[in-house]
């Protein structure tokens, strides 16, 4: 197993033990980091020691586009709101 360190900007590392590291771009969830409900993409991996490395992974929250809300025409939308769409 390796030890891994996840790190938001402002917040506390976040110790793991995975058996594999994540890839620069992969989207992970830690709740302690608020990725249940927003997602967090690796942007840097950085390898400490040789024999039992530690790893540090840090993550930055990632945009997250939503299919269905832009999947709606853009003329079923009033001042923010959901319209009903009535074809003419």
């Amino acid at each position: 197993m390796l030890t891994l360190y996840f790190c938001l900007d402002g917040s506390p590392s976040v110790l793991r033990y995975w058996s594999s590291v994540p890839r620069i771009g992969d989207t992970i969830a830690l709740p302690e980091l608020g990725g249940n409900l927003n997602p967090l993409r690796v942007y840097d991996i950085i390898w400490e020691g040789t024999i039992e490395p530690s790893i540090s992974v840090y993550v930055h929250h990632a945009k997250v586009d939503h299919a269905v809300c832009n999947d709606i025409p853009h003329n079923m939308r009033t001042n923010g709101a959901y319209n009903e769409y009535l074809p003419t």
